[in-house]
């Protein structure tokens, strides 16, 4: 009996001193100085001293968009387009000139880009700007490749991914003045030209 009593005795005691010991190491820390409750983790209150602290992630950041040309994008008056036999000049005929001065055929902004899109006069595209814009154009155009980089793609003198056509009696006089239609609320860079949903929708 007696045995029996010393050994409870025992092994409550100890399990009172470890407790004890456990609740210092979290409260104080090593230093012995005492911590306030704000700054003691909740994982230390509920996990193991020996318990690592759980990783938290990097997040991960998705990279800017590649972009083409530096935001300039300049005008074209649409009567510089001549040539009669051409199909720039049969789509010259059947646009309308909007109340912004933007050309506009079927009701889409005329624009005119390098070859290195792949798209012909004609192809209804739809081009993204990196400030979120995005809107429905044709290609009314195409830029000559002797004016244009390397891949086709960008003016070399002006860095203009982009050209819009236009009526210059129309059209806000300092567009005119300044050369750059992206004040009319094309602002950014030009991200990507892609065909437009109209353009690969199968015949009905």
């Amino acid at each position: 009996m007696f045995t029996r009593r010393f050994t409870k005795y025992f092994v409550s005691t100890v399990t009172i001193v470890l407790v004890t010991m456990l609740a210092n190491t979290v409260i104080f820390g090593a230093s012995g100085a005492i911590a306030p409750a704000n700054e003691i983790p909740m994982y230390v209150l509920l996990q193991r001293p020996d318990t690592p602290p759980p990783v938290v992630p990097e997040p991960i950041l998705a990279p800017p968009p590649v972009t083409h040309g530096t935001g300039f994008f300049s005008w074209m008056p649409y009567t510089a387009i001549t040539y009669r036999n051409s199909r720039q000049f049969e789509m010259r005929q059947s646009a309308v000139t909007g109340e912004d001065g933007l050309r506009r055929y079927n009701g889409q902004i005329k624009v005119a880009i390098g070859t290195g899109w792949g798209f012909s006069v004609g192809s209804e595209v739809y081009i993204i700007l990196s400030s979120g814009t995005s809107f429905a154009a044709v290609v009314g155009d195409i830029k000559d490749d002797r004016h244009t980089c390397d891949q086709n793609k960008v003016t070399r003198n002006n860095g203009c991914a982009l050209e819009f056509l236009i009526c210059r009696r129309t059209i806000d006089p300092m567009v005119i003045a300044m050369g750059n239609v992206s004040r009319m609320g094309f602002e950014g860079e030009l991200v990507s030209i892609i065909p437009s949903l109209a353009s690969i929708a199968p015949p009905a």
